[in-house]
């Protein structure tokens, strides 16, 4: 049986909050737009540019992924050309990125979240914080095919083990990256 659902733990992931106010919003936005070449995202979406994605997280915090070495570049370019009031927070350490893909990915997402995941309510782009299992994620439409699922490091494992027991019945190809862990095997 070809695997329905096809799950990647990302390698470490540079993973900032940028916190701003009203009045340094349009400042902040300005600079990543020209630092980055990174759009600012509406409310609730998401933009990317290159090895880059920041997503609207609530009117006043937006979270930006990028290269984990990239981290301490961007935070100073950051600090350097804005001269407003914000915080930009590196948040890397605590969080784990997962891929979710695959024709049965929808499947295993509707089993798993109160969210409505329908592609008119939950279309590419679009990103939102939520349950998955019993634990907080943060879900971004990727593209039809694909999700990502940002989770705290402390239930990275809880959600993984959730995922192989709900992708049973479709099939799964899991990728995790080596971390002292055992690998997935594939249910005969």
């Amino acid at each position: 049986m070809k695997p329905g659902i096809d799950v990647l733990e990302q390698p470490p992931t540079g993973l900032l909050t940028i916190h701003v106010t009203s009045s340094s919003l349009k400042a902040v936005a300005n600079a990543v737009k020209e630092l980055f070449a990174l759009a600012w995202p509406e409310r609730l979406q998401s933009t990317v540019a290159d090895a880059l994605c920041l997503r609207s997280m609530s009117p006043d915090e937006f979270l930006l992924s990028c290269p984990l070495d990239a981290v301490a570049d961007i935070k100073r370019k950051l600090r350097a050309s804005i001269k407003e009031s914000f915080a930009v927070v590196d948040v890397s350490g605590g969080y784990v990125v997962l891929e979710l893909a695959g024709p049965d990915h929808k499947a295993l997402l509707k089993k798993s979240t109160a969210y409505d995941v329908h592609s008119r309510n939950f279309p590419v782009g679009k990103n939102v914080n939520t349950t998955f299992a019993k634990t907080q994620v943060t879900l971004r439409s990727v593209s039809e095919s694909q999700v990502e699922i940002i989770v705290r490091r402390s239930y990275s494992d809880y959600v993984w083990l959730w995922i192989q027991t709900a992708a049973r019945e479709y099939g799964l190809n899991a990728q995790r990256p080596d971390h002292n862990r055992s690998t997935v095997e594939q249910p005969t």
